[in-house]
């Protein structure tokens, strides 16, 4: 959403200026989502004019849209990058690798599924995006494999998620009778 730097586009647009320095002809261009508002912003302009990929106008800065028809009309790759915050965008995540986008990203909950960079090293996010342009239609049954893995873990109606549900709610009530 861009309202912190915690929550900003910050790092994704540094991974992905680094990885179109790299190979240009592999990043076509970039779609940076929920910056309607900051887009005239002197930090932004101020990084955003430092790039190659903004110089060389392949990125456009939009408004905040519903990822998953997003997605189908105008991604190849999704970044992410979070700072503390843990599963803030657990459904933006979970629909990109239910629709086998390739995700880069991150998250340590989510570091089996996906193309995980660890904490703030966008140099091995950009060679993640790299990776994913140009091997995951390859890779796709495992990253597939991968996903279904990770999806299984927070199934509501899996029974490991309803017996643990179960026992929260089963502690609540037995404290609030001992109150």
């Amino acid at each position: 959403p861009n309202v912190s730097i915690v929550r900003s586009c910050m790092a994704p647009l540094l991974i992905c200026d680094l990885a179109y320095r790299e190979q240009p002809a592999a990043v076509a261009g970039m779609r940076v989502l929920d910056t309607a508002h900051v887009r005239q912003h002197p930090t932004l302009v101020c990084l955003a004019n430092a790039l190659d990929i903004v110089r060389h106008h392949k990125a456009a800065f939009l408004g905040a849209e519903d990822v998953v028809p997003f997605l189908a009309r105008h991604a190849d790759a999704v970044v992410a990058h979070q700072w503390s915050g843990g599963g803030d965008h657990l459904r933006t995540h979970l629909d990109v690798l239910h629709g086998d986008y390739p995700l880069i990203h991150n998250s340590p909950w989510l570091e089996a599924a996906g193309y995980y960079y660890q904490d703030f090293d966008l140099q091995g996010g950009a060679q993640q995006l790299l990776h994913a342009l140009q091997a995951h239609e390859e890779g796709i049954e495992d990253y597939r494999a991968r996903s279904a893995s990770l999806m299984a873990c927070v199934e509501p109606r899996a029974q490991a998620n309803v017996d643990a549900c179960a026992r929260l709610l089963l502690g609540l009530g037995m404290r609030e009778q001992v109150h």
